[in-house]
């Protein structure tokens, strides 16, 4: 077990990292259960992550359902996704408040906003780590990986918005927790993934 920071993490973008990283893993969330990924170390550890991340913010759906924004959102604050989302295009809150559809009272339609983002953030994940596998190269190569950094370096101001953004959605109290607390009381599973991943390589 890794060794225990006493300081509080954001539950919630723990949550959605952990589930980028397994979806990179197992991309096939058919088969994601404690049965066919316990064979798997990182993937298991990742599993049981986020099964009790869940638990903690009180997300009471599949993991499935979860990925496709099919859970309970609690009252969002429409400001405060405009100042998340905000760039030139958006033009100030007053235009953002006039182009949303007139039944937004009724169905804000946050499930699509989660699930269309989280798909999102999933290619910005996978576009990220690209050349994470990548422990030497030389010539034309190293060029090419020389360029695709440069390239992220863009995209990972995006990612941490994104990751943002739905950290905000299911945890828009912004809680924070101790791990110890998490293990204590959510069976949070405390391993030192980097490690463990270097052993599956």
């Amino acid at each position: 077990m890794a060794k225990i920071k006493e300081v509080k993490v954001n539950p919630s973008t723990i949550l959605i990292k952990r589930y980028l990283e397994l979806k990179r893993l197992s991309p096939d969330l058919r088969i994601w259960s404690k049965e066919s990924l316990k064979e798997n170390e990182p993937r298991y550890i990742r599993y049981l992550q986020i099964q009790s991340l869940m638990q903690y913010l009180k997300i009471n759906t599949s993991i499935k359902d979860f990925a496709f924004g099919r859970i309970k959102f609690g009252n969002l604050d429409i400001e405060q996704y405009y100042k998340l989302i905000k760039t030139n295009d958006h033009g100030t809150y007053s235009d953002f408040k006039k182009r949303l559809d007139d039944d937004y009272e009724t169905n804000p339609y946050w499930n699509n906003v989660f699930s269309v983002t989280l798909n999102h953030l999933d290619y910005l994940h996978a576009a990220l780590n690209i050349n994470s596998c990548v422990l030497a190269c030389s010539g034309v190569f190293s060029e090419s990986i020389i360029m695709t950094n440069n390239h992220n370096k863009q995209l990972q101001k995006y990612y941490n918005k994104e990751i943002k953004i739905l950290s905000w959605m299911i945890n828009p109290d912004d809680k924070k927790e101790t791990i110890s607390y998490l293990i204590d009381n959510y069976d949070f599973p405390h391993h030192n993934l980097d490690e463990i991943d270097l052993e599956y390589i």
